[in-house]
């Protein structure tokens, strides 16, 4: 925030309206301003006239109690800011121009006047909040007029009055006070207060930290450290069980194969069992023949051929080589099916002969 202009008009011991431009000469160009004259000249009142058009409120009556009876009869709080206009007068008003935060420049106004233009009128405050540029009034409410400029210039009144502003009453006693309440009335001043909160704070944060501290090491004291052998031996063991977790998961893929093998197996026996059922069922001469005697020789001999032929399979299954021998075990089930068609081709000329010769006819049934 810049102040650039402060305009005030019957305030106090200040009577008409002066004018103070911080731009112009000699104030421009001067690094430091001191304003001085005889009490009583109105040296408080410029720095009450920029408070109340700011804030609506004058720092050196904050803390002032009881009332005083008006003019019109009404009673009016000491530290009322309507008490701040001339006697005898029935309008008064502080102006002042800054630079806000967004570097552009705003007009707030405060202004006190009496009803109907009387002496003896009441009290009435106005506000307004103008934007300089553009000359566009952002508020005109008492009541919102403080929380803008608020917003504009980042500074609340207690802030401004500690930052910006220091109350004359203030400084007297900041004079006169002990070294403890010079202390604490700087503290005030200068809002440092936080830096004692920010001191309890790192306190009760550092206290915390050592109670954890202290829970740590007594739980590291449960704790034994390992020697270098017994780290060593440690590692060794966990050396081995990797190995061994390896050779197990070789086993497991050699098991996950051999079951692969036995379903195969399984599904060949049944297989082989299926095909001496089908042969037995179909194979066996149960009519009177010509050729029953050829005929039932050769049906034992084919028997026994096929026992010979899955037993052989069987076997090839069940030994330890079983798996080299699936190929043999294929074959071998290929000769049965062999044998198979040429036996029902040998049992379809039976059947023909006997249909051709009736005369000599023999039964014989195994069964």
């Amino acid at each position: 925030m810049k102040i650039l202009r402060l305009s005030l008009n019957n305030l106090a011991s200040i009577a008409g309206t002066q004018d103070i431009n911080f731009e112009s000469a000699p104030l421009a160009h001067a690094g430091l301003i001191a304003i001085t004259g005889k009490t009583g000249a109105g040296k408080s009142t410029l720095l009450d006239a920029m408070c109340l058009a700011l804030y609506d409120q004058i720092p050196r009556l904050n803390g002032a109690a009881g009332a005083l009876k008006d003019a019109s009869g009404q009673g009016i709080s000491i530290k009322d800011s309507k008490n701040i206009l001339r006697r005898g007068c029935t309008q008064g008003f502080a102006e002042l121009e800054f630079i806000a935060l967004d570097q552009k420049r705003y007009l707030a106004r405060w202004e006190v006047r009496r009803a109907r233009n009387k002496v003896d009128g009441n009290l009435k405050v106005e506000r307004a909040i103008t934007a300089v540029e553009d000359q566009r009034v952002l508020t005109q409410k008492i009541s919102e007029c403080t929380p803008t400029v608020e917003k504009l210039i980042g500074l609340s009144f207690e802030q401004f009055t500690r930052a910006v502003l220091l109350a004359q009453s203030e400084v007297g006693a900041f004079l006169k006070a002990k070294d403890q309440d010079r202390a604490d009335l700087l503290e005030y001043l200068t809002n440092s207060h936080i830096f004692s909160l920010v001191s309890q704070k790192a306190f009760e944060k550092i206290r915390q930290i050592r109670g954890e501290k202290e829970q740590l090491q007594q739980l590291m004291g449960h704790i034994d450290l390992l020697s270098d052998e017994q780290l060593q031996t440690l590692q060794q063991q966990h050396a081995q069980s990797k190995l061994s977790l390896h050779e197990k998961l070789q086993s497991e893929k050699l098991l996950l194969n051999d079951l692969s093998w036995y379903k195969q197996q399984h599904r060949l026996h049944s297989e082989i069992q299926a095909k001496k059922n089908f042969i037995w069922s179909r194979s066996m001469p149960t009519r009177k023949c010509s050729r029953s005697v050829t005929c039932w020789r050769s049906w034992t001999s084919f028997r026994k051929s096929v026992n010979s032929i899955c037993s052989s399979a069987s076997n090839s299954c069940n030994s330890n080589s079983w798996r080299s021998n699936l190929s043999n075990s294929s074959r071998n089930f290929n000769t049965v099916n062999s044998s198979i068609s040429r036996h029902s081709s040998s049992w379809n000329n039976c059947s023909t002969a006997r249909n051709n010769s009736r005369k000599n006819s023999y039964s014989y049934n195994p069964c």
